[in-house]
């Protein structure tokens, strides 16, 4: 909740564009971007009636620019498969079922896998989204 409330949104043109035009050859509406004011990097997307993509502060201190589009695309590719409403529902059900542990209602991994191939794709190297990656690990939690 705090990570939600403590957003404003992203006024960087080159950013706004890139989801632009990405959204528009992908036939999805462009997000709405969101910067949130946290240092650790994390990206993540919702989609409900209106999508949106947040990124941190500290994820633009992190990545340099090809690691950002791969992490953007990454999120692209969770708002075209509409798969952050399914993953935002089983966080609930987690906190509020405790049957919902025996229960499996989606598998986020896939998800995952699907959202890193289509980015690799993109870019036509996965070299950016894992070097993403492994900054965003070497921060810690």
């Amino acid at each position: 909740f705090y990570t939600l409330s403590s957003r404003r949104e992203l006024r960087n043109r080159p950013v706004i564009n890139f989801v632009k035009e990405y959204s528009r050859k992908m036939g999805i509406q462009a997000p709405k971007l969101y910067l949130v004011d946290k240092a650790k990097p994390l990206a993540f997307s919702f989609r409900s009636l209106k999508s949106a993509i947040f990124i941190s502060i500290g994820m633009f201190e992190v990545l340099n620019k090809k690691e950002m589009e791969a992490v953007i695309l990454h999120e692209l590719a969770h708002i075209k498969q509409r798969s952050s409403l399914l993953n935002f529902s089983a966080s609930l059900m987690k906190i509020f079922s405790p049957l919902s542990l025996i229960a499996k209602f989606h598998d986020s991994g896939k998800e995952e896998s699907e959202a890193d191939s289509f980015a690799s794709r993109m870019q036509k190297t996965g070299t950016y989204l894992r070097s993403a990656k492994k900054k965003i690990e070497a921060f810690g939690d």
